[in-house]
């Protein structure tokens, strides 16, 4: 058995963004062995039942997440418990009803429903991402003030689930 597990895939349900067909891609890591895989479509759950009723009929233990905008980029909020998934079901709700610029959070309002989510930052679109190469123009030093306003913000940084990733 593979202890690899992919945290961050876009499906078919990403509209414009993804291709790959939910049932292929539980197969595939059912395959290749992997204990579980996550499921994380833009701004949506839409593929959520056909993905978790797809990975439990081939034995794959199902990782429900959503990639999420932020003014500063993205990130993906991956539920660890029964309460942040319905934390994830709220905060993709928000931010197509209340969200000032539709599909996009504030930070304020992914504080306010964090509990129980996994959140990555560090990807290709992440506001904190070091690469040249990254579609973000902020600097090191306002990187740097971001991930320090995510760390800082409930105060212990053992209880919150904002991970970095340095390339």
């Amino acid at each position: 058995m593979s202890s690899f597990v992919h945290l961050h895939v876009h499906s078919e349900f990403s509209l414009a963004n993804g291709l790959l067909k939910v049932k292929d891609l539980v197969r595939r890591a059912a395959s290749s062995g992997m204990p579980a895989v996550a499921l994380t479509d833009i701004n949506n759950l839409f593929g959520l039942v056909k993905f978790y009723e797809t990975c439990l009929s081939q034995g794959v233990k199902p990782i429900i997440g959503a990639e999420l905008a932020l003014p500063e980029g993205r990130i993906v909020a991956l539920a660890a418990t029964n309460e942040g998934y319905g934390n994830l079901i709220k905060l993709v709700s928000i931010s197509y009803v209340q969200a000032e610029e539709r599909g996009t959070l504030t930070r304020e309002q992914l504080f306010a429903h964090n509990e129980g989510l996994l959140v990555l930052s560090g990807g290709v679109h992440g506001h904190v991402c070091p690469r040249p190469h990254c579609h973000t123009d902020i600097g090191s030093r306002q990187r740097r003030r971001i991930v320090d306003a995510i760390t800082d913000h409930r105060g212990d940084p053992l209880r919150r689930s904002i991970g970095v990733r340095r390339w």
